[in-house]
């Protein structure tokens, strides 16, 4: 029922009990927030004349759901379905994020895109995983203080891999965020990936260097199998370009010898509409991750004592990475930098490396350290019961 622009209201006797799907995006006239189901999957009203989410209609829904509800209409939010997973308020005229988002308990994905009337980021929930909250113009003020991760080991039994519990929060062609609010987006937390505009690669990577790699020489330092880093990446973007169709591959030496490689989708959205025209970057921007030294297990990575080269490849046309950093972090994900000395040099831009066949390791192959441990108790256990 898409873009049916003389559609006003819709009747409230239908007994729809089955029904899940409803699209009605684009029903530009459409007021009245439709009630047709406890049992609701998905409901897309964006971009039509409905400012809220009626009370009794979000007390009603039963279940996990998709909303979209975006519309320059949208000043304001008192009710949200209380199980709703993934939100998309996109397009709207709000100034903050609705207090009703943020004791969302089961909300993972939020899309905020292009709310230019929006200042206020804060009280993002626990449980989220992916915040859209591009070209948002006015966006000067952000706080994860609610936001700190609560994965549980519940959480990690359904985890196929890291990728699946890694938070991504994009702040792409955002240009009003104040100083603070920069340095909180580019401090996150563990497992986390973001991006948004910038010059340079920020001042917390103290290992540095022009171009597309970097090698950290080692002195007296001893890594474990869950050792981590963070790195930072400055893009210069081409042209047209839309971040979703990116992805990086990290490829860590030492010695010459390949210990790990990465593959890093710095905007991989499960919960991409192929209807929306996704962000062009319109100046050069910083994208940020961190992730496992030496991938699962640790391997050949523990015996490395003398130096570690990062290289980095943008496998997209004519995109160029100015700038790398690196940062090691400790086992709880501050810097190691202060109880080991370092010595690092510059290796500048260098060809995307030909040894594809060296290892071969699956995308985002280190998995979070509790995952590591549910393996080891599983494999106590089988060995127990054999």
């Amino acid at each position: 029922m898409t873009c049916c622009e003389k559609l006003r209201v819709i009747p409230t006797n239908i007994n729809l009990a089955s029904l899940k799907r409803v699209n009605m995006s684009g029903c530009s006239r459409l007021r009245t927030f439709p009630d047709f189901s406890s049992n609701m999957e998905l409901l897309d009203v964006h971009n039509t004349m409905i400012e809220d989410v009626p009370s009794t209609i979000a007390e009603g829904w039963l279940r996990s759901c998709e909303l979209n509800i975006g519309s320059t209409r949208l000043k304001r939010l008192t009710h949200v379905p209380e199980y709703v997973r993934r939100l998309d308020l996109s397009n709207s005229d709000i100034k903050k994020i609705p207090d009703c988002v943020i004791g969302l308990s089961e909300l993972q994905i939020l899309s905020i895109k292009n709310c230019r009337k929006l200042v206020l980021v804060q009280g993002l929930p626990p449980s989220l995983l992916f915040l859209h909250a591009d070209d948002c113009v006015s966006l000067k003020s952000v706080c994860f203080s609610y936001c700190k991760p609560n994965v549980a080991l519940d959480d990690w039994k359904c985890a196929k891999s890291e990728d699946e519990l890694m938070r991504k929060f994009t702040f792409y062609n955002c240009y009003s965020l104040e100083e603070e609010a920069r340095r909180v987006i580019i401090q996150g937390w563990e497992n986390m990936s973001v991006g948004l505009p910038g010059k340079e690669v920020p001042s917390e990577f103290t290992h540095k260097a022009k171009g597309n790699s970097i090698t950290i020489s080692i002195c007296d330092w001893t890594f474990s199998a869950s050792s981590r880093f963070k790195a930072c990446l400055l893009f210069s973007p081409p042209a047209k370009w839309f971040p979703h169709t990116i992805n990086i591959v990290c490829r860590l030496r030492s010695k010459g010898v390949l210990i790990n490689e990465i593959l890093f989708y710095p905007n991989k959205r499960p919960w991409y509409n192929s209807t929306k025209i996704p962000s062009q970057l319109l100046t050069d921007h910083l994208f940020i991750f961190d992730e496992n030294l030496f991938g699962f297990g640790g391997g050949r990575g523990l015996e490395v004592d003398s130096d570690i080269q990062f290289e980095f490849i943008c496998k997209y046309q004519n995109s160029k990475i100015i700038e790398c950093g690196v940062q090691i972090l400790g086992e709880e994900g501050e810097s190691s930098s202060s109880s080991s000395e370092w010595k690092e040099q510059s290796d500048g831009a260098v060809e995307a490396s030909k040894d594809e066949n060296l290892v071969k390791t699956s995308k985002h192959t280190g998995w979070r350290r509790g995952l590591k441990k549910l393996v080891l108790m599983k494999k106590k256990n089988k060995n127990k019961t054999e």
